[in-house]
């Protein structure tokens, strides 16, 4: 994905529905992430981030995108 903005690569791998996704970045970046932060598997942290907040939002988008699974495959 060369050449590619963050966003754009976060765009592509949600639109593809290949794995939830965290992105760091700096505070005056959030800006151009405005529209993924609707979407349940993306989170954006700003740097710096602790150990204790990467993991939880680890553990909480990994649960999010399994409970989104569940349900894609009772329909």
């Amino acid at each position: 994905m060369k050449g590619m903005k963050g966003y754009e690569i976060s765009e592509t791998i949600l639109a593809e529905k290949v794995c939830p996704v965290i992105t760091l970045i700096h505070a005056a970046d959030m800006g151009y992430y405005v529209n993924l932060n609707q979407e349940p598997i993306f989170a954006s942290i700003a740097k710096p981030c602790g150990r204790e907040v990467l993991m939880n939002t680890i553990f909480l988008l990994a649960k999010t995108a399994k409970s989104i699974l569940a349900l894609e495959q009772k329909s």
